[in-house]
């Protein structure tokens, strides 16, 4: 990414059927950052933990989390949110939830309007919080000029 650019970080945590085991998550994850890092996306790999709050025990398991550095521009996140949604419907995973700055969007199968309407949704508040944080940011004074 260009210098001056700005980025957005998405955490994306992706749950698979617990029955492939440890190399199942760990190959999935593995997968879906290749597909990632061809897109342009900066990935990093964040160590698998405990299961998500928001699942079941024992029913699905999360394959560590990736954190992806992206555009912070509707085409960027738009581009993260259908890899997401394209993984997750030729189920190479159950579901993946796409998490920045608080917001989070979950690609986990729904129609294909609903799911579009909910990651519209998400992009939009990304987007402004990613510039709330940028106007928010100390920097040079537009006039550029001294008084």
């Amino acid at each position: 990414m260009a210098a001056g650019t700005a980025v957005a970080r998405v955490v994306l945590a992706i749950e698979v059927d617990e029955s492939g085991g440890a190399r199942r998550l760990s190959a999935v994850s593995d997968q879906l950052a290749g597909e990632l890092t061809a897109a342009r996306a900066v990935v990093t790999r964040i160590p698998a933990g405990d299961a998500p709050d928001h699942t079941k025990s024992g029913v699905f398991a999360t394959a560590g989390e990736l954190l992806v550095t992206t555009g912070l521009s509707v085409a960027g996140l738009r581009q993260l949110v259908r890899l997401a949604i394209a993984f997750v419907e030729r189920g190479s995973a159950r579901k993946i939830t796409l998490e920045s700055g608080g917001e989070t969007f979950t690609a986990e199968g729904l129609s294909a309007r609903t799911e579009r309407q909910l990651a519209d949704a998400w992009i939009a508040k990304v987007l402004a919080a990613g510039q709330s944080a940028a106007d928010a940011a100390p920097g040079e004074s537009e006039s550029g000029g001294s008084a």
